[in-house]
């Protein structure tokens, strides 16, 4: 009997070695496959073709650190056409799928399908036009102030194969001597003169043409801040002057000749027109102004009376008379997307008349529908066997009093049971009721609080009911109430304050069996404790990083949470004594102080690394 057993042991190691040698036999033979299809590629290829494989670049610049010779290289190589078949770890896979499809007599064939969806064509050295990338390349070395530069372009064939072969001599790199922008009496001239102490362009800097293009964007941002609002960074042009010396080369910034009377106009605000209800589909009849009513200098069209006109003149940055400024166009859109109350928000300028500096503004805003409702369903399954679902239901109405105002009310409920297991019999049942109403601007007690930039500040104001019911255990009920305001300085800058913070919790049916089990547990009592916290709370989060990719940036968050401290005063409670337990409304209320805060500082250490630091730290 334990011979048999050793040989059947011994049977069932050589099969599993059997198999394992099968399987590495398999991926042997497919790398193989597609090895010799790789090299196959090329003898699909038309006669006297050659599969063109891609382009190498050298810089003979034997006084430069490789760090600048491998930037230049791979810079230079990304503008070269064509670009080679792809290729995974050296196979031209998709290339070979072509190859091996044919020519398919059906269009729904396997092979048709290979062809057109996976396949690739072959790109050939016939495909190459050499002249053209020395002439691209020479160009581009030319635009970062390599103004002599020797580009030479070659082919090498080897087996059927090409690549193409580019040779760069740059000479020393020229630099900016001086930058003179041209100064005369006019207001575009005068403007452009201002904004030069932000230049980009400084003596001692390399020539470079992408910078110079930048300086004119910058030049342009700064004159539609100060009412030119028709210019065009088209409008300006430079001449180099390279004959001075020293690889240095002298920058002359000009207007062109030609700019319209327009585009050389500083232009100020007139009317400002708000079409309140505007439909894509009947433009015209939305666009009437027979109907405008005059608000604090604006015109609102509001046929049926739906908003308030002061809503629209919180979210306008200009006033009538104001100089335009490309900020606050923007910010006006921003704000009034912010609303939360239209679908769509666009506008339009309008020169006055042909010889005016003035300009009409046109708002033209599509309304959300004033009333939504959402349904829910969820389900969910747990490892201890517990399976529950969740329904939940949320109305919303937009402009409840024609102000911007939003209220939304939830209505919450869910249960989790057990089918069988120690938990069997205690189903848990939750259910809630939500209202949120928002004020799209600070509700302060008598103050008035305006305020600019692109972000609408909103007053919350938060009453909440919860019921959590624990079969054969016990029952809690939660009332919930807040009231605070969350405003943003910028995208980065975001604050949120609530002054009035409520949260009571009130036990209900507690069993005798749960009482019996907080004898064998004391830290089960903490579940059915009565809570009544009243306080205040504060949150700042500041976030470098934003909406771009990771690089060098703060993340900072900070909250500080104070409970029952005013109560306290109020009442003559000791928080320091550690014995009174003082009541307020003949409850026991919690007082503590609570400071955390979460800073992360990212730092980009190469192209494709990013070194990042964590703080967190509290104290209550």
């Amino acid at each position: 009997m334990t011979g048999k057993k050793k040989s059947k042991q011994r049977m069932k190691t050589e099969m599993g070695k059997g198999s394992v040698a099968k399987g590495i036999q398999c991926v042997i033979a497919f790398a193989m496959m597609l090895m010799l299809g790789a090299c196959s590629n090329t003898k699909y290829l038309p006669s006297g073709e050659s599969l063109y494989t891609g382009s190498k670049v050298v810089v003979n610049a034997p006084k430069w650190k490789k760090k600048k010779i491998k930037a230049i290289k791979k810079e230079l190589q990304a503008l070269t056409r064509p670009k080679p078949n792809s290729s995974i770890l050296g196979l031209r896979i998709k290339l070979y799928a072509y190859n091996i499809a044919g020519t398919p007599k059906k269009k729904n064939s396997p092979a048709a399908w290979l062809k057109r969806k996976f396949g690739e064509p072959p790109v050939l050295l016939s495909d190459l036009n050499l002249d053209k990338n020395v002439q691209i390349l020479d160009n581009h070395l030319e635009n970062m102030g390599y103004f002599q530069v020797n580009v030479y372009g070659d082919t090498v064939v080897k087996k059927r194969k090409a690549i193409a072969l580019y040779t760069i001599k740059p000479n020393a790199q020229y630099t900016l001597n001086q930058v003179i922008y041209q100064q005369d009496s006019t207001d575009l001239s005068k403007a452009i003169t201002t904004s030069t102490a932000s230049s980009l362009l400084k003596p001692g800097d390399p020539f470079n043409l992408d910078l110079i293009k930048a300086e004119f964007t910058r030049i342009d941002g700064y004159l539609k801040e100060n009412g030119f609002y028709y210019f065009n960074p088209d409008f300006l042009i430079t001449k180099a002057d390279s004959t001075i010396g020293n690889d240095k080369v002298n920058l002359y910034v000009n207007v062109k000749p030609g700019v319209p009377g327009e585009g050389r106009r500083i232009y100020s605000i007139k009317d400002v027109f708000v079409f309140s209800q505007y439909s894509l589909n009947s433009p015209g009849s939305d666009t009437s102004k027979a109907n405008a009513t005059l608000f604090k200098g604006y015109y609102v069209i509001d046929r049926r009376n739906l908003y308030k006109p002061r809503i629209f003149e919180q979210a306008m940055q200009f006033s009538p008379g104001d100089t335009y400024s490309r900020t606050d166009h923007n910010l006006s859109l921003n704000r009034l997307i912010n609303l939360g109350l239209f679908k769509f928000v666009k506008n339009r300028f309008e020169q006055v008349s042909s010889d005016s500096s003035q300009l009409n503004t046109y708002y033209y805003l599509t309304p959300l529908a004033k009333q939504s409702l959402r349904l829910e369903l969820g389900g969910s399954t747990k490892s201890n066997n517990l399976t529950g679902s969740q329904l939940s239901l949320s109305w919303r109405n937009r402009n409840l009093f024609k102000g911007g105002e939003l209220l939304t009310i939830n209505a919450t409920g869910g249960f989790e049971v057990q089918v069988s297991g120690a938990f069997k019999g205690y189903n848990t049942y939750r259910a809630g009721l939500e209202a949120n109403l928002t004020y799209p601007r600070f509700l302060v007690p008598f103050f008035k609080i305006d305020t600019r930039g692109g972000f609408v500040p909103k007053t919350n104001i938060l009453l909440a009911y919860d019921a959590l019911n624990k079969n054969k255990l016990y029952t809690l009920n939660s009332f919930r109430g807040s009231f605070g305001y969350a405003w943003k300085e910028n995208p980065r800058k975001e604050h949120q304050f609530n002054p009035i913070s409520i949260n009571y919790v009130q036990p209900w049916k507690v069993t005798q069996e749960y009482i019996d089990s907080i004898s064998k547990n004391f830290s089960l009592q903490r579940s059915i404790d009565k809570q009544f916290i009243l306080g205040s709370m504060y949150n700042y989060n500041y976030n470098e990083l934003l909406g771009i990719q990771p690089a060098n940036g703060i993340y900072f968050n900070g909250n500080v949470d104070l409970s029952g401290n005013i109560a306290g005063l109020a009442t003559g409670a000791n928080i320091k004594s550690g014995g009174d337990t003082v009541k307020l409304f003949g409850a026991a209320f919690a007082q503590y102080v609570k400071v955390e805060s979460d800073a992360r500082f990212y730092k980009k250490l190469g192209e494709n690394t990013l070194w990042a630091s964590r703080i967190i730290a509290g104290v209550g």
